[in-house]
């Protein structure tokens, strides 16, 4: 069973919660494919929310923050057991990291992570590159804390504030931030696909319901600084995950040195390159998604190629803010 199929529900503890939160596997919000020969978007129906599975429950104990940005925080979490619907241990669940990482949405967030765990789930079923060239993840996970009638008071600590998004720009609270395919109007005049099919197309944070999402996958090490990159081997090993994942018809939009992490333990060997990847990518809610058209795969796959080799010598790739 692959890793994203592993566990449906998830238990949160931790020295900041006041009592144990337990959420539910949740559907994730499919995208439109973009036809990147002709930059036009067009509906699938087959593009599903990822499987969610039965059974199978994960608990972890929520450590220190390790990283935060406009979407989410993340934290470090230890594992603390694995169970299935009878409560009885199942070590062939168990992540092999003794240590994950949760990342937990901003309130008005949850629409932007659901997108995310689709990609990452794209991204094993495309090329079962998940714990190769992308952290594996082990769940998307939601939680209604009206209905549990809880409070999370890590979204009242300062971990939650919001300091450094671009200037000039506004934390609309009661709206999500805008994905790439919300600006393909009309786009399904005719016929819903899976994306305008999802509950997540028309979602908007409620503040008398606040929802609680998180993804839980894989730690990985330190972020991409200019040192690495004064290094021939690191370039060419950052090059080589971006046609990795150019070769599944993903283009990952956000390209920058903070997403771009030191591989996870347990990454598993590249077939394609012939040995374990030193870095790997993360933060995809913003990834454009294509796929195969017969006549013009191979054009779509230069086209994403050149798109995403050129994102790295872009000003964007270092600030993150567009020069």
């Amino acid at each position: 069973m692959e890793p994203a199929q592993m566990f449906s529900t998830l238990t949160l503890m931790g020295d900041d919660l006041p009592q144990a939160i337990t959420l539910s596997r949740a559907g994730d919000f499919p995208a439109c494919q973009y036809h990147s020969a002709h930059s036009t978007y067009r509906v699938r129906l087959d593009w599903e929310p990822s499987p969610r599975p039965k059974d199978g429950s994960l608990t972890l104990k929520l450590g220190k923050r390790i990283g935060d940005g406009r979407s989410a925080v993340v934290y470090a979490a230890e594992v603390l057991t694995t169970s299935d619907e009878h409560n009885v241990l199942r070590h062939n669940l168990l992540p092999p990291e003794e240590t994950l990482c949760v990342k937990i949405a901003r309130p008005n967030r949850c629409r932007t992570l659901a997108r995310e765990s689709w990609v990452y789930d794209q991204i094993y079923r495309r090329g079962h590159m998940q714990g190769i060239i992308a952290p594996h993840t082990y769940g998307f996970f939601t939680a209604d804390l009206s209905s549990q009638q809880l409070t999370f008071p890590l979204w009242s600590s300062q971990d939650f504030t919001l300091e450094h998004h671009p200037a000039g720009s506004q934390d609309d609270s009661t709206r999500d931030d805008r994905l790439p395919d919300d600006e393909a109007l009309g786009v399904h005049k005719h016929r819903p696909g899976g994306k305008e099919l999802s509950s997540w197309d028309s979602w908007r944070p409620d503040p008398d319901a606040p929802l609680l999402a998180v993804l839980v996958m894989s730690r990985g090490g330190a972020t991409y600084t200019v040192k690495d990159d004064a290094d021939e081997a690191m370039q060419e090993d950052m090059c080589a995950i971006l046609d990795d994942l150019s070769d599944i018809y993903l283009w990952h939009t956000d390209l920058r040195s903070n997403n771009l992490v030191r591989a996870p333990c347990g990454t598993k060997p590249c077939e394609k390159h012939g040995r374990v990847h030193t870095w790997n990518i993360i933060d995809f809610a913003w990834t454009v998604c294509d796929d195969k058209d017969g006549d013009l795969d191979e054009l779509k796959l230069v086209t994403i190629r050149e798109l995403q080799q050129g994102s790295h010598q872009e000003y964007y790739f270092w600030t993150g803010f567009c020069g």
